[in-house]
């Protein structure tokens, strides 16, 4: 049995499927025909949207870390509506197998406060979709703050990106729309970098 598969608590309740953030994202995608997921992680996210029936045609998960992409290859039988690609040789290269624009939306939870910058994951997401849907853990805010450990070999951050160059970023590519979710401290986890105890949504239309 997978790790994931002995922890349920991160699939269900409120820090799984049910969490408002995540509520509010596939409710802010409706449905699609095509979608990415940068970051699939234990792919609570595609479960929802294989039960809600959130893509009709194609879902396509795009990972760095090894241990999530085998545990998804190893749980869900191969089909021609999903895919879960390793991005052993970097995002950009895993990524470059798909013409501009081919998904209907680019969604990535929790993904690009965990990289050194958000610059190289929005410049894909943008590139490969017509929306672009992004949930931050830790909103953007004055001051930004970077932070770094490891994890299954590769880097792991917790940043804080100055929400005045995030959205600066991206107001050059594209419109945007900014949902803010509130959480419940007593039931979610939050970061002590997330002053305002909220997960914010960025909804990004690419010009």
């Amino acid at each position: 049995m997978q790790f994931w598969d002995r922890h349920p608590i991160w699939f269900t309740g409120p820090l799984g499927k049910e969490h408002p953030s995540r509520v509010r994202a596939l409710e802010i995608i409706g449905t699609v025909g095509k979608i990415l997921e940068i970051g699939c992680g234990n792919g609570v996210d595609f479960a929802e949207m294989l039960r809600r029936g959130t893509f009709l045609q194609l879902y396509c998960a795009i990972d760095v870390t090894k241990t999530y992409i085998d545990y998804l290859t190893s749980k869900y039988p191969k089909s021609n509506r999903y895919e879960f690609i390793y991005a052993g040789n970097g995002l950009n290269h895993a990524a470059s197998q798909f013409p501009t624009k081919y998904f209907d939306v680019a969604y990535a939870r929790a993904v690009l406060e965990h990289n050194v910058d958000f610059v190289e994951i929005i410049d894909i997401m943008l590139r490969l979709s017509k929306r672009t849907i992004v949930t931050f853990f830790i909103p953007p805010r004055e001051p930004e703050v970077i932070r770094t450990n490891v994890f299954d070999g590769h880097p792991h951050y917790n940043n804080r990106y100055s929400k005045a160059r995030f959205e600066n970023y991206v107001s050059q590519r594209g419109t945007f729309q900014v949902h803010h979710v509130p959480l419940d401290p007593s039931r979610h986890l939050v970061d002590p970098l997330n002053v305002d105890q909220i997960h914010t949504i960025y909804e990004i239309t690419a010009e």
